[in-house]
């Protein structure tokens, strides 16, 4: 719901205003003009404007659509797939961006709801804890954030999702350039009605990011998006604990969480008695924005099953335009599907010949909302509690849950990833992406450098950047075009690179033995970025 903008009360129109486009043609002849009856710079049926105020728009015999105000704003793309230079606003903002190479695909974040006044322990899935203190973030504003607000977290601790994010691993010292191997990197952001906070924090946040090297010559760095580069900040001790027997799967990140959060804390839950108790659900659609148009539309539940009772459609305003002279027409059909875009649905509105195409996504109006969200937060302490319980007695009611049996295969499996060596702590002062990295150089994997050309044995293919990992090493080599890029003769190479149009090409991992030149052309397959990923990490 970034930058949408909440009015209540709207007045609706008047019968004489309500009566003003009954005759289609006379719509038609509105649109070619502009919503306004101005010149609407080629604006078609399937090309709205964004500007009306609500009331009701009868489509057939039973079908209802309402709508509400709406404020198109323009939707500003990043076209370039390095990093960037963004406008500065009257705070302290990011000036680089790190952009993915691929559209679509990335790191997902971890994302948790906390209190923004509250003290608060987060742990991820891969068991890197976050301890946040109360009164910790600011907005654009500067002031304290007080609410409910959002914390993203996400983990790199593998090439392939280095590369996957597009972070630059490159360091510069004394005039050299260097490359460096993690041993634990990770991303944190915090937002509030889906817009970022300051990056500046009041007070600091403590990661303790899980590590699988144990060893002492790393250091602590963050990465300055002001400058694209990144700032030393100190050395960066491993705590090691101890193993405890095998890593969890298939957890739930609610019950983990709250598990953890709870268990040193249930003595007083002691002799009360065990209910049947399942894990709470989050409400499934966002609220409805009241400024927006929204529409609800009579469909068949069995062939839209994951669509809920009480949900209307908001019009996608990044995908449809739309006008408030459409509302009071008598529709001869209409269709809705699902669309291409995930979580969005098309409709389709005719009349005559004139056929309208609506991009739309589900949303919940906002008493419903509220009332979903009250429901959620009241199961939620009474599933609290339940696991708070159980960390003292042990015990489950006798018929065993879903919810216990996670519960059960936490206790009995209750670990960190396989590889653990330990935790790497950092105390974080700005949000952004924070490294836990030892430089190093080609002599550092006993390797050489390799001026690197592509062919699929019919034609020279032509790459944008080379990239290469040398045997288990989590560190990723790259080379810009025309530049080298190392590798290891005597160890595995797994070497890719992306092409002029977009895709990856993938070297023979056999042909690194026989380099003895400067120079080397090597035979490639060429996939698409999806296919060229997966086949990535089945090597690595």
């Amino acid at each position: 719901m970034k930058g949408r903008n909440y009015i209540q009360n709207k007045k609706p129109l008047s019968d004489a205003e309500m009566d003003k486009f009954k005759d289609f043609d006379g719509l038609v002849e509105k649109l070619d003009g502009g919503p306004d009856g101005q010149a609407d710079n080629g604006s078609s049926m399937n090309a709205f404007s964004g500007i009306g105020k609500g009331f009701l728009l009868f489509l057939g015999a039973a079908v209802i659509v309402w709508f509400a105000v709406i404020k198109l704003k323009p939707n500003k793309e990043i076209a370039e797939k390095e990093a960037i230079v963004l406008a500065d606003t009257n705070t302290a903002v990011n000036k680089y961006e790190v952009i993915p190479p691929f559209d679509g695909i990335d790191v997902d974040y971890e994302k948790f709801t906390i209190d923004a006044q509250k003290d608060v322990e987060l742990l991820s899935k891969n068991k890197s804890k976050i301890t946040i203190e109360k009164n910790s973030f600011k907005d654009k504003k500067g002031n304290l954030v007080k609410g409910e607000m959002t914390i993203e977290f996400r983990e790199f601790h593998n090439p392939l999702d280095i590369f996957k994010a597009g972070i630059p691993m490159e360091y510069d010292s004394a005039g050299s350039t260097y490359t460096f191997e993690s041993a634990g990197m990770f991303e944190i952001r915090a937002l509030q009605n889906g817009e970022r906070l300051q990056n500046d924090l009041e007070k600091d946040i403590v990661v303790d990011i899980v590590s699988k090297n144990d060893g002492d010559q790393f250091n602590k760095y963050a990465f300055n998006e002001e400058k694209g580069a990144w700032d030393y900040k100190s050395k960066c001790a491993i705590v090691k604990e101890e193993k405890e027997m095998k890593p969890l799967v298939n957890e739930k990140d609610t019950e983990q969480e709250f598990f953890i959060k709870n268990r040193n804390k249930a003595a007083a839950a002691k002799s009360k008695p065990l209910v049947k108790v399942e894990v709470p659900v989050v409400p499934k659609f966002p609220e409805l924005v009241s400024d927006k148009y929204a529409f609800t539309i009579d469909y068949d539940k069995k062939k839209f099953p994951e669509l809920e009772n009480g949900v209307v459609f908001q019009v996608d305003e990044n995908r449809s335009k739309f006008s408030s002279i459409y509302y009071d027409l008598n529709w001869d059909k209409v269709a809705i599907k699902r669309s291409k875009v995930k979580g969005n649905y098309s409709i389709t509105l005719q009349k005559g010949e004139k056929i309208l195409n609506i991009e739309s996504f589900p949303a919940l109006p906002k008493a419903e909302y509220l009332k979903r969200r009250e429901k959620y937060t009241k199961d939620l302490a009474i599933y609290n509690a339940y696991i708070a319980q159980f960390a003292v007695t042990q015990t489950f009611a006798p018929q065993v849950s879903n919810t216990e049996r996670n519960v059960i295969g936490m206790l009995n499996k209750f670990a960190v990833p396989a590889g653990f060596s330990g935790r790497r702590s950092f105390r974080v002062n700005r949000m952004g992406y924070w490294n836990s990295d030892h430089p190093i150089n080609t002599s550092a994997v006993n390797g050489r450098n390799v001026l690197a050309f592509f062919t699929n044995g019919e034609e020279d293919i032509t790459v944008k950047r080379t990239y290469n990992v040398v045997g288990k090493r989590n560190v990723l080599f790259s080379a810009k075009t025309n530049s080298t890029v190392t590798f290891n003769p005597k160890a595995k190479n797994t070497m890719w690179a992306i092409t002029e149009d977009g895709k990856i090409a993938i070297t023979n991992s056999d042909e690194f033995a026989a380099i003895n030149t400067a120079e080397y052309t090597f035979n490639v397959d060429v996939y698409s970025a999806s296919k060229g990923l997966r086949i990535l990490k089945a090597r690595m």
